[in-house]
């Protein structure tokens, strides 16, 4: 197989305004294509040292076996606070230590078994519109955005127990493209020194959509019998999704728990890394099978296999047309 397609990098400029007017889409856009090509690139730029490490020992180090010696730098956090709040992506020490027990634990309730039910019928709402789409003549599907719906679509049924409605989604996504565009600007804006709280008010209103949204539907759920205050039981017929579990999770060393607006905060940052990440992983892999025919056909081929091996649908239904189970993913 031939080396996969991707971007290719612009031509590096050494103009300073040109870098500049790169820089405003990501700061990437300051350094030239040999920093993605070492160990580590940088470059300096108004008295900063910006560092891009593309060596996996040294990612290893910084990420995993030396990871309190590379706190997560302020900007990190200023630049999400208005959309995440103080979530556990971008804080760091004992306030990342006490959310990170707690939103383990609410993982470990919320194991892929129990929601694996919810992520099917996101797979078949989507196989739905996909169906729809092309009924009565063949259409260009946009994968991209079809990806960013199925995973958003997973994200909301696996945290709150409801699929993720079309009319809905329309204005969340525009929000967080809004949200991305804005960010990369704002950060450096701040590298020229604009004030900081300027700058996040402006990211706050592009922010406030997505909040707003997920804090009525926490909201709906503490004030609507689903939950419970820390010193009373889990209720039996409480929600068993993602949400519920960081309702019901408590500190082991403390007791606490999280706070209304922490569960807004953490919400939030799960919805913007579960979704987007994976909506950009799942578009590649279809583009990429689209360009590589004899590995969709294996691809194919594999799933009828496994399908063909097991009984089918209760009523004498062709297993090969029945959804993939917990069991079928190993």
């Amino acid at each position: 197989m031939t080396e996969p397609v991707y971007p290719r990098p612009a031509p590096y400029k050494k103009h300073f305004f040109w870098r500049l007017l790169k820089g405003l889409h990501s700061w990437f856009g300051l350094l030239s294509d040999v920093d993605f090509q070492i160990p580590i690139g940088s470059v300096q730029f108004l008295g900063l040292n910006l560092f891009l490490v593309n060596d996996p020992a040294t990612v290893k180090r910084v990420m995993v076996d030396a990871v309190e010696d590379f706190p997560k730098h302020p900007y990190t956090l200023w630049i999400l606070e208005p959309l995440i709040g103080r979530a556990i992506f971008s804080v760091n020490g004992a306030e990342w230590a006490r959310q990170r027990r707690l939103v383990d634990q609410a993982f470990q309730v919320a194991q892929l078994r129990r929601v694996l039910p919810q992520m099917q019928g996101a797979v078949e709402a989507m196989v739905s519109r996909l169906d729809a789409a092309i009924a009565t003549k063949p259409v260009t599907i946009e994968i991209d955005e079809a990806m960013t719906l199925v995973t958003a679509d997973v994200i909301v049924r696996t945290i709150l127990s409801r699929p993720l409605e079309a009319a809905e989604a329309a204005g969340i996504f525009d929000a967080f493209a809004r949200y991305q565009r804005r960010a990369g600007q704002a950060l450096m804006l701040r590298f020229l020194r604009l004030p900081q709280d300027k700058l996040q008010a402006y990211l706050g209103r592009h922010a406030r959509t997505i909040r707003g949204w997920i804090r009525e539907a926490i909201d709906v759920r503490l004030s609507g019998g689903a939950s419970q205050s820390s010193d009373q039981a889990p209720l039996s017929d409480a929600p068993q999704d993602l949400l519920q579990a960081l309702i019901e999770a408590r500190d082991p060393e403390t007791g606490d728990s999280f706070s209304r607006e922490e569960l807004l905060d953490q919400v939030c940052f799960l919805f913007l890394a579960g979704h987007e990440t994976s909506a950009s992983s799942l578009g590649m892999a279809v583009y990429l099978l689209s360009c590589y025919p004899e590995a969709q056909a294996r691809l194919r081929a594999e799933v009828l296999e496994l399908l063909s091996s097991q009984p089918g649908a209760p009523g004498g239904s062709d297993a090969s047309n029945r959804p993939l189970a917990f069991e079928d993913l190993r």
